[in-house]
């Protein structure tokens, strides 16, 4: 009997032995993907992270190695690029298992000929609060924008106030997004939602949709807003001289924002409106004085 069970017991250890994960076949990685092939970074943003993807998602070794080919203009751990100085720097991540490559080029714009002129500033005073505004946005290297000259589509000026009658460049939700910092630098900020119905009680509106030729000119005259219509995504102008679209920084779902908006009929609504992300309006800055 006891030879009996020795023979069992040894059997169920060999049988057991042969199932151990240390011999499972290898899964070997067959490539890698990022989320973004370029990216655009000012000082002192935050840091941007990078997400790759290693295929087959079950691979045995899904280990990742990150470099950056210009370590002064920005570096790289784990995916997350932090920008140093200006110029450009490309991000690689290669497979641990494999060597599976792909990269990101990083654009670092130091924004130093940011300037904000008396000229472009509209300072409210106690009209608005604390709130001042301007359209000194910086637009360059900012893609995902749509810029127009007498009424035409095309590569034009980075603001309004270099296209007399029209309102230069217009932006979409997520050019805005991305580059908020770059279109706004600190102090400014593009504005939220909650900027735009401060702005407009402090104009003397209601914070809500409301029909006031009164408030409407309010916006022009006193604010210093113009109608400037917007862009659709196949680059269409509409509404020049008869709407005004704001973007604020506040999105609503995954394919909408939210904008102010004022009309000549004297419509006014700082918000309750949204549009696809896609299409382009007008982007001003605010600070708190």
């Amino acid at each position: 009997m006891k030879k009996n069970l020795f023979t069992a017991l040894a059997a169920v250890t060999l049988m057991a032995a042969a199932c151990t994960p240390q011999d499972a076949p290898k899964i070997e990685v067959t490539g890698v993907t990022l989320d973004a092939t370029q990216i655009y970074l000012a000082v002192g943003d935050p840091q941007h992270k990078l997400t790759a993807t290693v295929a087959p998602d079950d691979a045995t070794n899904s280990n990742l190695i990150w470099s950056s080919g210009n370590e002064t203009v920005a570096t790289v751990t784990d995916g997350m690029v932090k920008a140093l100085t200006n110029g450009t720097a490309t991000i690689t991540v290669m497979t641990e298992n494999g060597g599976y490559t792909k990269t990101c080029t990083v654009t670092v714009d130091l924004l130093g000929g940011c300037t904000f002129a008396t000229a472009q500033i509209w300072t409210m005073g106690e009209a608005v609060g604390a709130q001042t505004w301007s359209d000194a946005v910086v637009a360059s290297g900012a893609v995902n924008k749509t810029t127009y000259a007498g009424g035409s589509t095309g590569d034009y000026k980075a603001d309004w106030r270099n296209n007399p009658g029209y309102s230069g460049s217009l932006f979409s939700w997520e050019a805005v997004n991305q580059y908020k910092s770059r279109l706004c630098p600190a102090p400014w900020r593009v504005p939220t939602q909650q900027d735009f119905i401060d702005l407009d009680k402090a104009l003397g509106g209601t914070g809500s949709f409301q029909t006031s030729a009164l408030q409407r000119d309010r916006y022009l005259l006193g604010w210093g807003g113009v109608f400037g219509g917007y862009c659709t995504t196949t680059n269409w102008l509409g509404d020049q001289g008869s709407q005004a679209y704001y973007w604020s920084q506040t999105a609503v779902d995954a394919d909408d924002g939210a904008i102010m908006n004022f009309r000549d009929s004297g419509v006014v609504a700082p918000q309750g409106i949204t549009y696809g992300k896609g299409f382009s309006f007008t982007v001003r800055c605010v600070k708190n004085e």
